[in-house]
């Protein structure tokens, strides 16, 4: 019988809020290209922008 041990990564706490480590995922993930609607001028990480796929429309989130 095989027995495996989960562990869980630490998890962030308030302590842990370096903005330029926030800047430097928010770069790494691209996250600005899907979650901003550039097309409609939208604000920075506001979503609404619209994802076509073979499965209908979706829309990012904020």
């Amino acid at each position: 019988m095989a027995t495996a041990a989960l562990v869980a990564p630490p998890s962030a706490s308030a302590g842990d809020s370096d903005p330029a480590r926030g800047e430097y995922l928010l770069a790494a993930g691209g996250c600005v290209a899907c979650h901003t609607d550039k097309k409609s001028k939208g604000q920075p990480l506001a979503g609404g922008r619209a994802l076509k796929t073979p499965f209908g429309v979706f829309f990012s989130a904020r």
